[in-house]
């Protein structure tokens, strides 16, 4: 397998390059989830294998990119996906949540909507990502609004430019201090996939990544000590 490994735009880079991007993006400490998300998938083929077997993809070329631009309506913020992999017949967006999903509820669409400075340009936006989902869908989507935003341009995203198969991979870190909340999480995606009604060609997979321990390190060194030594022991990975 021959994976080629890209920061946004399709420039290719090697690893410590892109931890070097990731040291410029803003993180809350060495548990914001891009941190494990960066040194999990530096073993990059071995996972992608596993990654493969469990959603039953087969391809030999592999693109790999970190902070996946996908453009919004008109001049709004495009949806940045964690990371996005694309294969002959599959576009893959891992969506890497750790201490995220345990401190803070997902902002629902009718919340969002409201919460800018035009309501009116908000539901512009929303139509353009449910537009990109409409040929995924079995339905036109009826109740949106108790949809989580971040679900709904998330999903547009694995969706957008796809004429195959679209999935969308929670990727979830977990430890003893937060594992109680992994099943609030999924429960809550699971309800908006109910509510989206999908076919078959848009996938969601949760998987699972335990943290044994982890080093404490200053969060502006974090990425720069990934270099050298990892921050991470990760344990069972689990697919759901």
């Amino acid at each position: 397998m021959k994976a080629h490994s890209f920061w946004g735009n399709p420039t290719e880079i090697n690893y410590d390059s892109i931890l070097d991007h990731f040291s410029g993006t803003s993180i809350h400490s060495s548990k914001t989830s891009s941190v494990p998300l960066a040194q999990y998938w530096k073993d990059t083929e071995s996972r992608l294998t596993e990654l493969f077997e469990n959603i039953c993809v087969n391809s030999t070329s592999v693109e790999l990119y970190f902070e996946y631009p996908t453009k919004s309506y008109d001049r709004s913020k495009s949806s940045m996906t964690d990371l996005m992999i694309i294969v002959e017949g599959a576009k893959i967006a891992i969506e890497a949540k750790y201490t995220e999903y345990s401190k803070s509820e997902y902002e629902l669409v009718e919340k969002w909507i409201q919460g800018g400075k035009g309501a009116d340009h908000r539901q512009k936006v929303l139509n353009h990502w449910l537009q990109i989902l409409k040929p995924f869908l079995k339905e036109d989507i009826v109740k949106f609004d108790k949809l989580p935003y971040q679900f709904v341009h998330r999903s547009a995203s694995a969706c957008k430019d796809n004429d195959s198969i679209a999935f969308v991979v929670y990727q979830l870190f977990y430890d003893d201090d937060n594992d109680n909340k992994l099943g609030e999480f999924i429960q809550l995606i699971q309800k908006s996939i109910e509510t989206l009604n999908p076919k078959d060609r848009l996938r969601y997979i949760f998987m699972l990544v335990r943290v044994v321990k982890y080093l404490h390190v200053d969060k502006k060194e974090v990425f720069m000590r990934m270099r050298n030594e990892n921050i991470y022991e990760f344990g069972v990975v689990k697919y759901v």
